[in-house]
């Protein structure tokens, strides 16, 4: 049997994933442009990946993850369903 807090914890992973999942899936360009925007920059120091976020590449990973965060949150849900009965 599930308590309280076992419940909520499970119930806030599933959240989390439903969120992560549908921004990345669906808005990718929207967090490409953020990162790209709040990315750290400092003089003298080249930062690797800047230039990876900037490809199709980065957007199709973004979307990857939306996936697999989705996946997560079904995979979750049907086990709260399962414990619940």
């Amino acid at each position: 049997m599930m308590d309280a807090r076992q419940f909520l914890v499970a119930l806030g992973a599933c959240l989390s994933s439903l969120i992560i999942g549908v921004v990345c899936l669906f808005w990718p360009h929207s967090i490409q442009r953020y990162a790209l925007r709040t990315s750290v920059k400092r003089p003298g120091i080249f930062w690797p990946y800047e230039e990876w976020m900037k490809t199709r590449q980065y957007l199709w990973s973004l979307r990857f993850i939306g996936a697999l965060a989705i996946g997560a949150f079904i995979l979750v849900l049907v086990g709260l369903i399962r414990r619940a009965k």
